[in-house]
């Protein structure tokens, strides 16, 4: 399995990947057995970096990762190996283009003397027939990757435009989602901090650890970005960001007002509210139209109000840590396998016997592909069917 798995890579690398495809590699492998015949008069930094080939790919016979960038059927334009490239054999490009270009000197020393007493319009017209030929295939080859990566590329610039241009937001720190868990430069590597951390935007993980950035940096203004569909440009959903303006609220006890709509035809919902310390499960009237659901967070607890507990071994209090997460989710069952399901998330932090909170983040999740990031509540994005808001208030 590990040796059909890398003659699979292999062969994407020196089909697809290295400088001039199969004709590179053609000319590479050219390459080195102008060394291999002189292997004497070698230099031995080129000997070494021959010794990269056998050490690169036999060393990875031993890897699962070449594997697992296949889909399980060993299909070159499935999985990873479709969207990234055998990135674990990236190693040998370099190396690749350098014998390309031995190679390349070869034939020139060699074969090119041989050729001189051709006559030199017939040396002039095939040289113009291969020309033509080769811009024709290497049109053709570069027509269907360039397509892809311009789609790729319109993409992103969707995904990065509340970042452009004049409307990009000045003086402030900007939180980003944890799309690929707690990874601030993974997928938005457009968004970098300055190594000062004083530039005039800075960038922050969204979650229970804003709020101690917004008390690093208490004079700025604070966005949340958030997005509706998916990230990965090869998919078939498109990305619609917003920067959404982010506050702090501070008091002895903070309220979150949670407001969902239940559309026409749904057949029961039930809510879950979930701290860092524990979590409770809770009933919610089914019937149509908009419901409100508050959680008061004081000290050392949430009380959940305006609906009832699920089961007798449920309480209306659940604890809550100074530094935490409240978590809420409505779900919204409209036949037996059909349903969708409302989000909030406030962080807070306790100090000196105050409470703040950021404002929450709201989302609605009716496609099970954006769920969990991507499913932020965007007025105009999503059907009328589908509400929900959430405030917090201090006192």
């Amino acid at each position: 399995m590990a040796v059909r798995a890398n003659a699979v890579v292999v062969w994407r690398l020196l089909s697809r990947w290295v400088a001039g495809g199969l004709l590179g590699s053609a000319l590479a492998a050219v390459g080195l057995v102008t060394v291999r015949r002189r292997r004497r008069d070698a230099d031995a930094r080129v000997l070494a970096l021959a010794g990269l080939y056998p050490s690169v790919v036999l060393g990875n016979v031993y890897f699962w990762g070449n594997y697992n960038l296949l889909s399980p059927d060993f299909n070159a334009t499935q999985g990873l190996l479709q969207y990234l490239g055998p990135y674990y054999h990236f190693a040998l490009l370099a190396p690749t283009a350098v014998f390309a270009a031995l190679g390349l000197r070869w034939l020139r020393a060699h074969v090119w003397p041989r050729l001189a007493g051709v006559d030199r319009r017939v040396a002039l017209t095939v040289a113009l027939v291969a020309c033509v030929l080769a811009a024709a295939a290497v049109g053709g080859a570069l027509a269907g990757p360039l397509s892809r990566n311009a789609a790729n590329t319109a993409e992103y610039e969707q995904g990065y435009a509340p970042f452009t241009g004049e409307s990009g937001p000045a003086d402030a720190v900007v939180f980003l989602p944890t799309t690929y868990q707690d990874w601030l430069n993974h997928p938005y590597q457009y968004l970098r901090n300055d190594p000062g951390y004083d530039a005039d935007t800075l960038y922050a993980l969204d979650g229970v650890r804003s709020l101690a950035v917004t008390a690093a940096y208490p004079n700025r203004t604070y966005y949340r970005y958030e997005f509706r569909g998916t990230w990965v440009p090869t998919d078939d959903l498109s990305v619609h960001p917003a920067l959404k303006r982010v506050h702090v609220t501070r008091g002895r006890t903070l309220t979150e007002r949670l407001t969902v709509r239940v559309p026409r035809g749904s057949d029961s919902a039930s809510i879950r509210v979930a701290t860092d310390a524990g979590h409770g499960y809770y009933a919610l009237n089914a019937t149509p139209g908009n419901h409100t659901v508050t959680l008061a967070v004081n000290d050392t607890a949430v009380r959940v109000g305006g609906v009832a507990p699920a089961s007798s071994g449920t309480t209306r209090a659940l604890p809550v840590n100074d530094s935490d997460e409240v978590t809420t989710t409505v779900y919204v069952q409209r036949a037996p396998s059909v349903g969708f399901s409302y989000r909030s998330r406030l962080p807070v932090g306790y100090r000196n016997g105050t409470r703040a909170a950021l404002t929450p983040y709201v989302e609605a999740c009716t496609d099970p592909r954006t769920c969990g990031g991507g499913a932020a509540y965007l007025p105009g994005r999503v059907d009328d069917r589908y509400h929900v808001n959430a405030t917090v208030a201090g006192r």
